[in-house]
C-alpha cells in the first residue's frame, strides 16, 4: 500500500513537472509573439517619423491659407468670407475627430489612416483649384475633415495597446454640433454687416444655435460612452478645464494668425512670401503640440 502511494505521489509530481514545463514555453512563445505585434529598431523610427510629417501636414493646413488670404480676397473679391477660410477648417476638424477615433476602432488602422491622408489632400487640391469662394470653403472643410483622421490616427497608432471593439459612430450628435456651429457664424457673418442685428435672419440663425445647441446637449446625454463628446470626460477637471482654456486661448491665438497678413499685404505694403515670412514666429509654434 505505500509502495502504490509512493508511486501515486511520483506520478503525480512528474505530472506536474511535465505540465509546468509545458507551461513555461507556451509562456514563452506567448510573450514573444506579443513582443513580435510592435514595430522595433528601423521599423519603429520611420512608423514615427511618417506619424510626425502628417501630423506636420496636418498642422500646416490649419494655417497655410492665412498668408495668401488678401491675394484670394483680391481673386474673389469681398472680404466677408474671410473668417469662413478658417472655420470651415476647424469646424470639420473638431467635429469628426470622434467619428475618426471610432473608424480607426473598427477598420484597419494603416488603411483608415492612409485615407485620411488622401482626404486632406482631395481637400488641398479643391481649394487649388477652387473657381470661387464657395468651393473654397468646401475644399477647406474637406481638408479639416482629413486633418481629423490624421490627428487622430497618429495618437491612436502610438498608443494602441488593447483589441479593436466596434462602436456606433454618432452621427446625429456630429450632425447637431456643425448646424450649431454653421448657425452661429452666419448669425456674425451677417449681423451688423449685410443685415441688421433685428433682421429675422439673424435672430433666426441665433435661436437656431440656441435651440440645435440644447438638442445636442441633450443628446450626447443620452448617448453616454457612444457620444461625440463623452459627459464623463467632460465633467473630469482637468479635461473640461483644458477644453475651455484651448478655446478661449484658439479664440484669440487664430485670430491675430488670420488677420496679421492682411494688415502686413494691405497696410504695410508687402508682398505675399515677406507676409508669410512674417507669419512664420505666429504659426511656427503650432504643430509641436
Amino acid at each position: 500500500m505505500t509502495g502504490n502511494l509512493c508511486g501515486d505521489v511520483a506520478a503525480s509530481s512528474s505530472a506536474a513537472s511535465a505540465s509546468d514545463n509545458n507551461v513555461a514555453p507556451a509562456a514563452a512563445a506567448s510573450s514573444s509573439a506579443d513582443e513580435g505585434e510592435y514595430p522595433t529598431g528601423f521599423r519603429l523610427v520611420a512608423t514615427i517619423l511618417a506619424l510626425i510629417f502628417s501630423i506636420f501636414l496636418a498642422s500646416l493646413d490649419m494655417t497655410i491659407v492665412a498668408t495668401a488670404i488678401p491675394k484670394i480676397t483680391d481673386e474673389f473679391g469681398g472680404i466677408d468670407k474671410v473668417s469662413w477660410y478658417g472655420a470651415a477648417f476647424f469646424m470639420t476638424n473638431g467635429s469628426y475627430q470622434t467619428a475618426w477615433g471610432k473608424g480607426y476602432r473598427f477598420f484597419s488602422l494603416k488603411y483608415t489612416f492612409l485615407a485620411s491622408v488622401l482626404v486632406l489632400e482631395v481637400g488641398s487640391l479643391i481649394c487649388a483649384l477652387a473657381p470661387n469662394p464657395i468651393v473654397l470653403i468646401l475644399g477647406r472643410a474637406i481638408t479639416g475633415l482629413g486633418a481629423a483622421g490624421i490627428g487622430t490616427g497618429a495618437y491612436t497608432i502610438i498608443a494602441f495597446i488593447a483589441p479593436l471593439t466596434f462602436l456606433h459612430m454618432d452621427v446625429v450628435g456630429t450632425s447637431l454640433i456643425m448646424g450649431a456651429i454653421i448657425c452661429f457664424m452666419l448669425a456674425l457673418e451677417k449681423g451688423g454687416q449685410t443685415e441688421p442685428w433685428s433682421s429675422s435672419v439673424v435672430i433666426g440663425t441665433l435661436v437656431g444655435f440656441f435651440v440645435i445647441s440644447i438638442a445636442f446637449v441633450v443628446w450626447e446625454a443620452r448617448m453616454g460612452e457612444r457620444a461625440v463628446i463623452v459627459p464623463r470626460l467632460v465633467m473630469t477637471r482637468s479635461v473640461g478645464i483644458g477644453s475651455l482654456f484651448a478655446a478661449f486661448f484658439a479664440g484669440s491665438y487664430l485670430v491675430v494668425l488670420y488677420y496679421m497678413p492682411i494688415y502686413f499685404q494691405s497696410v504695410a505694403g508687402v508682398a505675399p512670401i515677406t507676409s508669410g515670412i512674417r507669419n512664420i514666429p505666429s504659426s511656427s509654434p503650432l504643430p509641436l503640440p
